[in-house]
């Protein structure tokens, strides 16, 4: 450790410059909200030669660093508003020049831009951000943000509430620029109504040091920004639905949100046995994804609650809170079909399953933020607990490859989980010198513990050798405890080029108190061959330079981290132990290029290196499933990972149309995989093991285009994606190769406040090659159709209906199965400002009680079968609390 601290600090030692200074401020539009993509330019005030640019972050905020002495002037622009220009002369005293807020008016409607009118789904591309005007997609009244989302070109609402974005999943969600909800995205979709927003920005978000210091870093991540309606900001607004309906169907919600300048307080609830169904009629959250068009597999309950606060106590002070409780009981009945691929044939394996699953959680955050123009402080903590209480049946059947029946059984288990968990964090940057050197710090801090005990009874007959019966019980305490820092300084070197020197630490170490008792033999005393007590620790430090490079439109960094780890294990009876030592060298390249103001490309390189967990490492062999056997293996090394992406956002035209695309690939050196063992009982044992070499790549395109003509929007998303990696079967070593390619395809056609038609295709091709098996090629098959459609008439009434064809194919298991839904709903406003809503849905008409999903492996095909929601109908009444005064 103290080699590396030394490299740190020579590598930080101090550098005489030209004396220079920053420039800082924030740009806004008229109403105050922020303006992210802006461009900044400094020009020479004798002959407008242009010295330095860079464009606004998603806050609004920008950074030009070394800035010699001279007189400038400071031109701030962005298409749609009148450009700022400020007068710029080298502080008295401070380092930095902070010139507040800039706010930018717009031009008159004739000048053009890369916005569609209001009348054709408009799409801007703005640099790193994409907007979409809220007012060209608004489903009908009274839905949330989820549904909003939903029907945006290059966006999937999943039936979970995650959100993806062109193959991407959007991390953090932030309202008027603030993570009003802790970033919660969940709660922030499910809260906010949908006629309350005014613009969507999906931003490729930049990492905290790079917002703090206006360098890119090439670390990146998908954040939504809702820019809300001027009425909205100032009030209070919400709603509450109640519905009731057949086989003892219900659901009930209601949300509150209360906006006064930059203080928001919010609360949620709600109830339901309906899966988490939307109440208010219409489509489904995210009906544009398969997973949202199938039926939820099982039947649910779940009750949950959620509070949120953001409170500014000072001009660059604010604090938050949110908490989120839930409580929910699953019931799950499965059939499931599995292919083991040997070297002699295919095996089948039958099992037919009843699934009981309780689940409670309780989440409270809460941070403080400090921003002024030499620092940024960033706290933020965490106390999280969750249960679980799965009880399971199961009855299974499994065959040799001559199609002779080796074994069948039936297992009975319980599972009873508590997890306690308690994270801080913290980020601090400072600006100081008038070369605008930086240092930043970042740390995490985190505890976790848990409890399970389990129980289980199991009987299994065997075509070879005698019966078998197991009852056991099994006591397992675990503790996890992490910590990580990293420090870097940055130094210029010119103007706009910087050089950055970084140190970091992160320490891991987990126990696990694991006693299985027989209960057959002796309930009291511990099987010895399933018990254990271990420990485990992975220690890492790194050190490096990294070279920034930000010239035009360019943003350049390469640099590597020099890392030594250390693995060790032990087992408390003094059994086998892991002590060993690993050295690596961690490059990283990352490149973002402006080709325009709406088109951009970028490509970053990183190297990482992942240390085996602790159910991997530790050396007992779990029995608890007395046909899926697992064996740790005190012997893995970290896996070394090499991950490559190219991406391109562009947009062209005035008329909102837009392509986006990506490649990435993954190498891994050391990867950790299942080698597994099929006896001639057909009992699996699994034990990990470290093979030479895998590798996968995907490529992903979105292209949307509009035509205004028809008042319609055309979306096109392929992908393909390949990988192939190392497969241990009966002590064979082959590669499996496994290749998926598919996509969608959506026609949008929408005459406001008429009507809304959605059409979708989308289709999945999976095949495997397993070379140690006989025939050697699996492959499945997914399609799905789905349509959806809303009437507005009479000016209160609306008809909504959503219907889907899905369709699975095994080949090698000569399986195909469809599964058509249909589901529809009648509404009508009511009361003053259409403030309520009775709505009639029906749910599931064709009544198919049924889920299905196919998964393929390193070592076998799968697929299941889940029960579903049968046909069931719901009335209900919403009530929304507007604002006083609605502007569209």
């Amino acid at each position: 450790m103290g080699k590396l601290a030394l490299l740190f600090l020579l590598l930080t030692g101090h550098l005489t410059f030209a004396q220079t200074y920053a420039i800082r401020g924030r740009v806004v539009e008229a109403p105050g909200q922020a303006l992210p993509a802006a461009s900044i330019l400094l020009l020479q005030a004798a002959d407008s030669a242009v010295v330095a640019n860079t464009v606004t972050n998603e806050l609004g905020r920008f950074v030009l660093g070394s800035v010699g002495t001279g007189a400038y002037l400071l031109k701030v622009s962005f298409v749609g508003y009148r450009a700022a220009f400020r007068t710029v002369a080298p502080p008295m005293e401070a380092d930095t020049l902070d010139l507040g807020l800039i706010t930018l008016t717009p031009v008159p409607v004739g000048l053009k831009e890369v916005t569609v009118t209001a009348d054709v789904n408009p799409v801007t591309v703005k640099q790193d951000t994409v907007e979409y005007h809220a007012g060209a997609f608004a489903p009908r009244p009274n839905v949330d943000a989820a549904q909003l989302l939903a029907r945006l070109p290059g966006v999937d609402v999943g039936a979970d509430g995650n959100v993806r974005v062109q193959g991407e999943s959007v991390t953090r969600i932030f309202v008027e620029g603030k993570e009003f909800f802790g970033g919660n995205l969940q709660m922030a979709l499910k809260t906010l109504p949908a006629d309350a927003i005014y613009k969507i920005q999906v931003i490729d978000g930049q990492s905290e040091a790079a917002r703090f210091s206006g360098i890119d870093d090439g670390r990146r991540e998908k954040i939504i920004n809702l820019t809300l309606k001027a009425d909205h900001k100032n009030s209070g607004f919400g709603k509450a639905t109640a519905a009731a309906g057949t086989h003892g169907r219900y659901g009930a919600q209601g949300n509150y949100t209360r906006l006064r300048g930059e203080t928001m307080r919010s609360a949620s609830a709600s109830s339901n046995n309906v899966n988490n169904r939307p109440l208010t009629g219409g489509t489904a959250p995210g009906a544009t994804t398969d997973r949202a068009r199938s039926a939820s597999p099982g039947v649910a309950t779940t009750h949950s609650a959620g509070l949120t606060a953001f409170e500014k106590l000072s001009p660059k002070t604010s604090v938050n809170g949110n908490y989120i409780g839930n409580y929910s009981i699953a019931q799950v009945r499965t059939n499931l079909l599995r292919q083991n691929f040997l070297p002699e044939g295919t095996a089948f394996y039958y099992q037919n399953s009843g699934q009981r699953t309780s689940t409670g959680l309780h989440n409270a955050i809460a941070g403080v933020e400090h921003r002024d123009s030499l620092r940024t402080v960033k706290l933020n903590a965490s106390v999280t607990y969750a249960s679980t209480d799965v009880l399971s049946t199961e009855a299974r059947h499994s065959f040799g490859v001559g199609d002779t029946l080796e074994n069948e059984g039936v297992r009975d288990a319980r599972t009873r989980t508590g997890t306690g968990s308690l994270q801080a964090g913290a980020f601090l940057g400072q600006r100081f010198g008038r070369s605008d050197r930086l240092l930043t710090f970042s740390g995490e801090g985190q505890v976790n513990q848990d409890r399970t005990r389990g129980a289980s009874t199991a009987l299994t007959r065997f075509r070879q050798g005698p019966d078998e019966v197991q009852q056991q019980r099994n006591a397992q305490d675990g503790q996890d405890g992490s910590f990580s820092a990293r420090m870097a300084y940055t130094q210029p070197l010119a103007p706009q080029q910087y050089v950055e020197a970084a140190y970091a630490v992160s320490n891991r170490s987990s126990r696990s108190a694991l006693d299985v008792f027989d209960l057959l033999l002796d309930p009291n005393l511990p099987d010895p061959e399933q018990s254990t007590r271990f420990r485990l620790r992975f220690l890492f430090q790194q050190a490096g330079v990294t070279y920034r490079l930000k010239r035009g439109k360019l943003n350049f960094s390469a640099g590597a981290l020099a890392q030594l780890s250390r693995l060790t294990g032990q087992a408390a009876a003094g059994g086998e132990g892991v002590d060993r030592r690993f050295a690596n060298v961690l490059p990283a390249l990352s490149a973002n290029q402006q080709l325009s103001r709406s088109t951009r490309v970028a490509f970053n390189y990183s190297t990482a290196v992942r240390e085996p967990t602790l159910a991997q490492l530790q050396p007992v062999v779990s029995r608890y499933d007395p046909l899926n056997q697992y064996l740790g293996n005190p012997s893995l090394r970290p896996e070394y990972l090499h991950q490559g992406k190219l991406t391109f956002t562009g947009a062209r035209g005035t008329a909102g149309a837009f392509l986006s695309g990506s490649v990435n690939a993954t190498v891994s050196a050391n990867p950790i995989t299942a080698a597994v063992t099929l006896d001639e009982r057909q009992v699996r044992t699994t034990r990990y093991v470290n093979v030479a070499q895998s590798w996968s790549a995907a490529a992903v395109m979105s292209v949307s285009m509009p035509v205004k003509k028809l008042k319609s929007r055309f979306t096109l998303s392929p992908y393909l994606r390949q990988g192939q990696s190392a497969t241990l079967l009966n002590g064979v070593v082959g590669r499996i190769t496994q290749q998926s390619a598919g996509g969608d395809a959506r026609y949008t056609y929408r005459l406001p406040q008429l009507v809304e038609v959605n059409l979708r295709a989308a289709l999945t091709a999976t095949s495997a090659r397993y070379p140690t098996a006989r025939p050697g090629n699996a492959s499945f098959l997914n399609t799905s159709y789905s349509a959806d459609a809303t009437v507005q008439f009479l000016k209160k009434y609306a008809a909504s209906t959503d219907a889907s064809y899905q369709r699975f194919v095994n080949t090698g298991a000569g399986l195909a199965q469809a599964i058509p839904l249909l589901n529809a709903s009648l509404s009508r406003l009511v009361l003053p400002d259409n403030r309520g809503e009775f709505t009639l849905s029906a749910h599931n008409l064709l009544d198919r009680r049924l889920g299905v999903s196919q998964t393929a492996t390193i070592n076998f095909l799968e697929q299941s079968t889940q029960n579903a929601l049968g046909r069931f109908f719901l009335l209900g009444f919403t009530y929304n609390f507007k604002p006083a005064r609605s502007i569209p």
